[in-house]
């Protein structure tokens, strides 16, 4: 059985990413799939909070908790699609995560705990210029995948 990650960022090449795995739903039989996102804002839980306070002038909580909810309604409507194209509920499984390491690192990191084979990720199309200053996600983990299988969907 194949376990696939489909990484995913509200943006429309993740969208892509996810449409391209739904079409492929029938092929796929009992596969799972760990829809992820990796949570960018400033990650204040109350247990986090109580180990490191912010600063009083840091108001990052409520970007925060409108970043998770909109992440949550996102992968919720993309689990609601792949049920549809044919994938079990019970083999979907919904993953949101505060940055630890990186985005593309946290999302290897995710892969590897998960048990998945397979990584899916829609690609930015950033110009060459920007991919140079900025890097890019699918990039780091078609380098640093190792055994793994990288799926980048433009």
């Amino acid at each position: 059985m194949t376990k696939f990650l489909l990484a995913l960022d509200c943006s429309a090449h993740s969208q892509r990413a996810a449409d391209y795995l739904a079409r492929l739903a029938p092929a796929l039989g009992d596969s799972q799939v760990v829809l992820f996102s990796v949570l960018t804002g400033v990650p204040y839980t109350e247990a986090e909070m109580a180990d490191n306070p912010p600063p009083a002038e840091v108001h990052g909580d409520v970007d925060y908790q409108q970043e998770i909810t909109a992440a949550r309604a996102f992968l919720e409507e993309v689990r609601d699609r792949l049920q549809a194209a044919g994938f079990a509920a019970e083999r979907l499984q919904v993953q949101l995560s505060p940055v630890r390491r990186g985005i593309a690192q946290d999302v290897f990191d995710a892969a590897v705990e998960n048990g998945c084979t397979t990584i899916v990720v829609g690609r930015r199309g950033m110009s060459r210029v920007r991919k140079l200053l900025l890097g890019s996600v699918s990039k780091h983990l078609v380098h640093h995948a190792g055994a793994m299988t990288v799926w980048v969907v433009a």
